[in-house]
């Protein structure tokens, strides 16, 4: 009866808001803001085009937010804004991602639902606490199916992260964080352009002791004996049209291992593995190239990129001998070509993908490779005076799977061809409405299809019979941007065909304490349903205040996670969330140079599968606040800030069975310098990845 109620309520609401954008225009209510309908995307369609010719809803994370919320790493930022995120604590450096009921692997050695890419292409990391966010633009994320565009992997979204680049002014921060739990991070960002070549860096120190939970006690061996991490994005340009560009990331960084929560009646903290360890080292690079002929209306991308990652884990610090020692080590490489011609209504993008990528670890199956060569043609069409948008794009991989098992190395060959349509309607500036299918797969992972390993009490058992998923997804939605307020609502379904899911074997009660489990394509139908929404509302601009006020509001509710057989038995979906919300209240006052935000994010309720209990059904809200000290003449600044981490001290876990520090404190001080250049202003930055 709840859900049927909420069902009534979503599609009532959304009705009446579609009534209410009606009247505003029949009304006339002329264009009140910038908002959401103006902004810039270059990930939905591989190209640089505006927000209101995308059929999808696409959230734009600014350097500004991510500046002003400090995150420790992407999950961190990332839950922020109505996203899941499952961590195993602060400064882990584990992190799972979930978007309208897909998730990442969080772990260091299987793939996931949602992509992770760095400048559009592939960043081959699936952990989003190892993704060095130092020199990070923006990011980018479109929830949905996007494996037209991006292949597989992309089933369930993409997180692009956009590198900065330089610009012709020269800038300078330095900044120093110390706070709890001898937590200190140190940053530096440097970026400038000069004689055609344009440079931007950054990088970050960071460590911390173990945390501490809600009721004072001590989590032990939770402790980040370092992290070093960073990147750079350097170009020449010969031109206005021409570029070639350089982008290199590295991450490494020891953490101990806490084994989580594990009561017991002499100790209700008891922690296993208390003297183990994490070791993660990653480093990636990409030459690219990107040019034009604008004459003849042509505009293109060439790029060659490489990476490697390793994870070391052991029971015992230093012990790299023993039965718990654990080593993977993943190697990929890729190259592209796109090409794009446009004119006044049509745009044509084409290319070539190619992907490559090889693991071997010390558990089964200690050897797999994939290969991916991929083409793809996606086509925009603009009518009515550029209001109504039509794309539509599909693409044809090959893959070609090695997995090594007891009998030597198998190796199988797929064809997947994916196809996607949308549209765009925008009557007026400041109203959107859109609708978008898409099909989108995923192949079994070589876990998934060989695996024989013990892991959190579990006997991983592969199936060598598990065949790839698939999905179809459709979603509509409006935008409506006035009165300085930007407001999405966004309706979604998926149906999966072969979910790939877990299956017990033998319970642990009935084999010895440690369970056994296995991989099958679900059969029947699974169903995934939801909303989204968010809003937000510059209350100081709509006043004419000399500060601003902005209270905002992210929010997704699943209304149907289950499986169907073909029986007609239903089984609600283990590790959904039913609602994930975000919502939070900025005040700044540039004239006193004062900042202060109050952020807060709900985590809903789901059927953890560890141990088939309900977690979730908890609010954390984190306090900032910045105040500039001291101004250089319009060369710089020194400012101040404090944050106050979980604010109301709740206890509360997102992986069990891993608790959350409790409230916590950081002093973060800033040193910036910038001198402008000949021109005095920036060049344009909205370039930073076009033309994917």
């Amino acid at each position: 009866m709840k859900t049927m109620w909420l069902k009534v309520w979503s599609l009532t609401f959304a009705a009446s808001l579609a009534g209410a954008a009606a009247d505003i225009a029949l009304a006339q209510v002329p264009e009140a803001s910038d908002g959401i309908l103006a902004s810039v995307v270059v990930t939905a369609g591989r190209v640089e085009e505006n927000a209101a010719s995308v059929p999808v809803a696409v959230t734009v994370i600014s350097g500004e937010d991510i500046d002003r919320l400090k995150p420790f790493d992407l999950g961190d930022l990332l839950k922020h804004y109505g996203i899941q995120i499952g961590e195993y604590g602060l400064g882990q450096g584990f992190a799972a991602v979930t978007m309208r009921g897909f998730a990442t692997a969080g772990q260091a050695s299987d793939v996931g639902d949602i992509l992770f890419l760095l400048d559009g292409r592939r960043y081959g990391l699936n952990n989003p606490s190892t993704i060095p966010m130092e020199n990070i633009e923006r990011v980018e994320i479109i929830k949905g199916a996007a494996s037209m565009q991006y292949g597989p992997e992309a089933i369930g979204g993409v997180v692009n992260l956009i590198s900065r680049r330089g610009s012709e002014n020269f800038k300078l921060k330095l900044s120093q964080t110390l706070g709890s739990f001898g937590i200190a991070k140190s940053r530096l960002a440097v970026s400038g352009f000069s004689h055609g070549f344009d440079f931007s860096l950054g990088g970050q120190y960071a460590r911390s002791g173990a945390y501490s939970l809600p009721n004072g006690e001590g989590f032990e061996n939770t402790g980040l004996h370092f992290r070093n991490q960073g990147s750079a994005n350097l170009g020449y340009n010969f031109n206005e049209d021409h570029r070639v560009g350089l982008v290199v990331t590295t991450h490494k960084s020891v953490n101990s291992r806490s084994g989580g929560i594990r009561p017991t009646a002499a100790n209700p903290y008891n922690v296993r593995y208390p003297f183990g360890e994490f070791q993660r080292y990653n480093w990636s690079w990409d030459l690219n190239y990107e040019g034009a002929i604008p004459e003849r209306n042509l505009q293109w991308l060439a790029r060659a990129h490489k990476g490697f990652d390793r994870y070391i884990g052991t029971e015992n610090r230093f012990d790299y001998t023993g039965a718990r020692y654990s080593n993977i080590q993943h190697d990929y490489k890729g190259a592209s070509l796109s090409l794009t011609w446009q004119n006044s209504f049509l745009r044509l993008t084409g290319g070539f993908d190619y992907y490559n990528e090889e693991m071997n670890k010390t558990s089964v199956p200690r050897y797999s490779a994939n290969n991916d060569v991929a083409g793809y043609l996606i086509a925009k069409v603009s009518l009515l005076d550029e209001s109504l948008w039509l794309t539509g794009g599909v693409r044809r991989d090959r893959f070609t799977m090695k997995t090594q098992t007891a009998s030597g190395v198998n190796q199988s060959d797929l064809f997947r061809t994916t196809p996607s349509f949308g549209l765009a309607y925008a009557p007026t500036p400041w109203l959107r409405f859109r609708a978008n299918y898409s099909s989108a797969y995923r192949l079994p992972t070589p876990n998934q299809l060989t695996a024989d390993y013990v892991s959190s009490g579990w006997h991983n058992i592969g199936n060598p019979n598990v065949k790839p998923q698939s999905s179809n997804t459709i979603e509509g939605g409006l935008d409506v941007s006035v009165y300085e307020a930007n407001f999405s609502l966004t309706y979604f379904t998926t149906d999966y065909k072969d979910m790939i899911d877990y299956k017990v074997i033998c319970p642990a009660a009935a084999c010895g304490g440690t369970g056994e489990r296995t991989y099958v394509n679900l059969s029947g139908k699974t169903e995934f349903r939801g909303l989204e929404l968010s809003l937000d509302w510059d209350a100081g601009k709509f006043f004419g205040w000399d500060f601003s006020l902005k209270p905002s509001l992210t929010l997704t509710r699943m209304f149907r996670y289950v499986n169907t057989d073909e029986n007609g038995a239903r089984t609600v979906l283990d590790s959904v969330t039913d609602i994930n919300v975000s919502y939070g209240l900025l005040f700044s006052h540039p004239e006193y140079g004062l900042k202060a935000s109050l952020d807060a994010y709900y985590y809903g309720q789901g059927i953890d599968p560890l141990d088939n209990r309900l977690m979730g059904g908890d609010t954390v809200v984190d306090f900032h606040l910045e105040k500039e000290l001291i101004s250089f003449n319009g060369r710089g600044k020194l400012s101040l800030g404090l944050d106050i981490v979980n604010l109301t001290n709740h206890y509360y876990m997102t992986v069990n069975p891993y608790p959350q520090a409790g409230r916590h404190f950081l002093v973060n001080l800033d040193w910036e310098y910038w001198r402008k250049g000949v021109r005095g202003e920036d060049r344009d930055s909205s370039k930073v990845a076009g033309w994917q």
